[in-house]
């Protein structure tokens, strides 16, 4: 509101104008600032191994504490199907002495290779994953639903799979082997040796 308009930090240096974030203090009954708006945030991955997790944005440069260390602003966007906008109060942790962090859930936080499609995540019929072997994220669609954003009705294939062709490959050879087996012991039973003949 109007109470952070203008801020002092604890160095005494004073800011005005808008900020990214702002920590009030009630107790003391002022504002400070988590971030300098001038500054851009700097972009990361909550996990470089899975970038469908979710990224993070750190805002740096704050106003001083009263040790002098500046203050910082950490949100970390959790890939999630939800894309409500956040409203309310949102928790913030202090993970270190003037460092704080905001979790949220959301579908901003995930890859663009996972579209938002109809105001859902992968069209409301997917997940947003990682592919691990190519290096790259998309969304990984249920089952009946295909496309980029699981946004196409996948066609009922009436045809037969390979896997299906394949098994009745291996059953007719497995049966012809089996037969051949059958009928050369047979054969070999009725055969009469005659022992006088050597």
């Amino acid at each position: 509101g109007d109470a952070c308009q203008t801020t002092v930090g604890s160095d005494g240096v004073a800011a005005s104008g808008p900020a990214p974030a702002f920590q009030v203090a009630n107790w003391e009954n002022r504002c400070y600032r988590l971030a300098n708006a001038d500054e851009g945030p700097v972009f990361g991955l909550i996990e470089d191994a899975n970038p469908s997790y979710g990224v993070t944005l750190t805002y740096p440069d704050g106003e001083a504490c009263s040790s002098g260390t500046k203050r910082s602003l950490k949100l970390v966007l959790v890939c999630d199907a939800d894309v409500s906008t956040v409203s309310g109060s949102v928790a913030v942790e202090e993970v270190g002495y003037c460092s704080y962090e905001v979790f949220l859930r959301t579908a901003y936080g995930c890859p663009v290779e996972c579209p938002i499609i109809n105001n859902q995540l992968c069209n409301g019929h997917g997940i947003c994953g990682y592919n691990t072997d190519s290096n790259r994220a998309a969304c990984y669609c249920n089952v009946g639903w295909a496309g980029i954003g699981c946004d196409s009705e996948a066609s009922s294939g009436s045809g037969v799979s390979a896997e299906a062709v394949v098994l009745v490959i291996v059953l007719v050879l497995l049966a012809a082997v089996l037969g051949a087996v059958g009928y050369t012991y047979v054969k070999l039973r009725r055969l009469k040796v005659d022992p006088d003949s050597y």
